[in-house]
């Protein structure tokens, strides 16, 4: 007898580095309250996919949620899908690392529940080309997209039902089309409207089978949907509208379809993901004029139909471009994973020791850096939640230190390397020692982008600049309580940024970002010079640039230099700059030496007797000590000039959409370090500070 089999399933997430109290929420409002509807009605097949993160959650705090899925195994209501265990985007991480996330999650599912999951989630269902090939050597059989990656290869929504096959070089997938529509519907529209719904999938196909599947966080955790499905019984109603009409409507899981029936067809399905993401891809100014075209043939009632000839053309991997940020995040942890595998080739040939313990805590390090949380955004946090990158950056950094164990064991090091590490074309400057991590760009303005303090898995430099996203459109046109604090960067919030500003900027203006800058040295190339002796390391970098004055093109010289000894136990950098006159005119100028800082929570600046939190801008003159501490990781943060100057503090704030409307978050501080330079020709100005570290020193403040 023919019947529509529904899939009903449900995929469950919390990032590492989320703080305990949201994935208690989720537990309590989502998480616990669909496993007891579960239990409460056996009638209800369902497919479930837990993260690795999670599970261990549930492990560590929640055992019960782990007797109760266990119990819904027993009775074959429920089926588990693999994953990555740490939900990376398998096109971001190495071919080893994917296999071994997805056996890692395989693994544990089997210790929990004494299974072996046939099904494989896509972290955002983000999928390429290649894909096949590796889920084989894991022995998954299936995966999950949406439909939208179908109609992406060309077939219609008529088109879709049942399960496909794919392949790579002869290596077999089969695949499951997500319904977008059922995905919109579930639980926002009436039962009725999803009843309706299902009957004309029923009608269309001669075998429909029909898959809904979205984030378990929609069925209780999202704003309002607590009250909908559980108070006021919104799933169990559907539930047993389901039950009612089960001469057509049969719940079921993936593996028994498989067993079952033969695929629909064959299809090659190009790199995508599902819609809103690719979306969110694109760089903003082309999203907002893509939203526009959209809203305008959605108001005319055509958008549905020529919805497989709209498509964006967006793509996972351009987060790397939208977001620079994201893009050093990730090319860091690939640096370290290469570095980590130079040094299992370094064990094998030439170490005495055994190092297999170390290794595997380097790859697992390294493997939770991968969790894609913090590697973009759409609407929601994503790489703008500081705690999301601190996390990946902590284990970065931790798998970083090992691997010097590795290599270098208890002796102190001090090394320079040059590569392209971030693949921008231009090689940057590593710096590293026992106590900090540091990389320079010196071909964008001789910066300084990461300052890893490994004493406290911490890069201090891990902030994101404010930049423009397509909703804040909304903000603009809708919430002048809130546009009057909407300011974007027109550079990243990196350190050592030189600027030379128009004489009457001030700190408003610079907050801002509406000075006038009168030097080309914020992103244009430094030459780069360096000198090592054994215990001391001077990195040097310069440009011959210009300003502007009075319309008019002044030649100046800008020299930088960086000092780090081998000997000093804290992170620590000396600073020396050298600003030259190079033309035949006296020129007077203010100059300004940009710093940005990552702290968790609001620091506090001391200056003399001025001890202020950094909530607000502020400016501090004849300064030439400055103390920045936060409470979180009790460190301070000790910037000591040689000759009084000019000091701003400001605050980073970025305003992002969130669930429950939008959302101010602390990014960090920028401190400028300015002092009016007057040059004659052939005259040099020099700055000279220090910036260092220091560890638990909470009770000097």
């Amino acid at each position: 007898m023919k019947k529509l089999k529904l899939i009903f399933g449900v995929h469950c997430h919390q990032p590492l580095g989320n703080m305990d109290y949201v994935i208690k929420n989720a537990h309590a409002k989502s998480y616990k309250p669909f496993i007891e509807f579960l239990i409460s009605h056996p009638e209800f097949k369902c497919v479930l996919h837990y993260s690795g993160i999670l599970l261990e959650w549930f492990e560590h705090n929640e055992r019960e949620m782990l007797s109760l899925i266990f119990k819904l195994i027993e009775r074959n209501q429920v089926e588990l899908l693999s994953g990555g265990y740490y939900e990376p985007i398998m096109s971001d991480i190495m071919e080893e690392d994917r296999i071994s996330q997805v056996k890692k999650l395989s693994e544990f599912l089997n210790r929990l529940f004494g299974i072996i999951p046939e099904g494989l989630w896509l972290a955002e269902r983000v999928w390429e080309e290649n894909y096949p090939l590796f889920i084989n050597k894991t022995g998954i059989k299936y995966t999950i997209l949406d439909d939208f990656h179908f109609k992406a290869a060309g077939f219609a929504r008529d088109e879709l039902n049942g399960y496909y096959i794919t392949e790579d070089i002869n290596n077999p997938l089969y695949v499951f089309p997500i319904d977008m529509k059922l995905r919109y519907m579930i639980p926002f529209c009436d039962i009725e409207e999803i009843i309706v719904y299902l009957e004309k999938m029923y009608d269309m196909y001669d075998n429909p089978v029909i898959v809904f599947m979205d984030d378990g966080e929609k069925l209780g955790e999202w704003p309002g949907t607590f009250d909908t499905v559980y108070k006021n019984k919104w799933l169990s109603k559907l539930a047993a509208r389901i039950a009612e009409k089960s001469d057509i409507f049969e719940l079921t899981t993936f593996s028994e379809v498989l067993k079952k029936y033969k695929p629909t067809g064959r299809a090659y399905i190009p790199a995508n993901s599902y819609r809103e993401l690719v979306e969110w891809s694109l760089p903003s100014k082309k999203y907002e004029k893509y939203l526009k075209l959209k809203t305008d043939l959605e108001k005319i009632g055509i958008f549905t139909e020529m919805e497989n000839f709209f498509k964006p053309d967006g793509y996972w991997r351009n987060f790397f471009v939208k977001y620079p940020e994201s893009n050093l995040m990730h090319k860091r942890m690939i640096n370290e994973r290469r570095r980590l595998i130079a040094a299992k080739e370094f064990v094998k040939e030439s170490s005495d020791r055994d190092c297999d313990d170390l290794l595997e805590t380097a790859h697992e390090y390294l493997m939770k850096s991968q969790c894609s949380c913090a590697y973009w955004h759409g609407k929601f946090g994503g790489i703008y939640y500081p705690h999301l990158r601190d996390e990946v950056y902590s284990n970065i950094i931790n798998a970083s230190k090992i691997i010097d164990e590795i290599e270098f064991g208890n002796t102190n090091f001090l090394e320079i390397t040059q590569t392209d590490f971030d693949c921008d074309g231009k090689k940057e400057i590593f710096v590293d020692s026992n106590s900090q991590n540091l990389i320079f760009k010196p071909e964008t303005g001789g910066r300084l982008v990461i300052w890893e303090l490994k004493e406290l898995d911490f890069n201090i430099l891990n902030s994101v600049s404010r930049k423009r996203e397509a909703y804040h459109n909304d903000i603009f046109s809708n919430h002048p309580e809130i546009s009057s604090q909407l300011f974007f960067d027109w550079h990243l919030k990196d350190s050592f940024i030189d600027h030379f500003f128009h004489p009457k900027t001030r700190i408003e203006d610079f907050y801002r970002n509406k000075f006038g800058e009168q030097g080309d040295f914020i992103i244009e190339p430094f030459k780069l010079r360096s000198y090592v002796t054994k215990n001391l390391l001077e990195l040097t970098m310069h440009r011959s640039g210009n300003v502007w004055i009075d319309n008019d093109n002044k030649p100046v010289n800008v020299e930088k230099k960086f000092i780090f000894d081998k000997k000093d136990r804290n992170p620590k950098i000396k600073s020396k700059y050298y600003i030259s006159n190079n033309g035949k005119n006296e020129i007077s100028i203010d100059f300004g030496i940009e710093l940005n800082f990552f702290f968790r929570s609001v620091p506090f600046v001391k200056s003399g007797d001025l001890i202020q939190d950094v909530n607000h801008s502020f400016e501090i003159d004849n300064c030439s000590d400055l103390t920045i501490y936060e409470s979180k990781r009790d460190f301070e943060l000790s910037i000591v000039t040689e000759n009084p100057i000019t000091c701003w503090a400001l605050p980073v704030y970025t305003i992002i959409c969130s669930r429950t409307g939008y959302e101010k978050i602390f990014q960090g501080i920028t401190i400028v370090l300015k002092r009016n330079v007057t040059l004659i020709p052939d005259e040099t100005v020099k700055i000279y500070f220090d910036m260092s570290v220091k560890y638990n020193n909470k009770e000097d403040l």
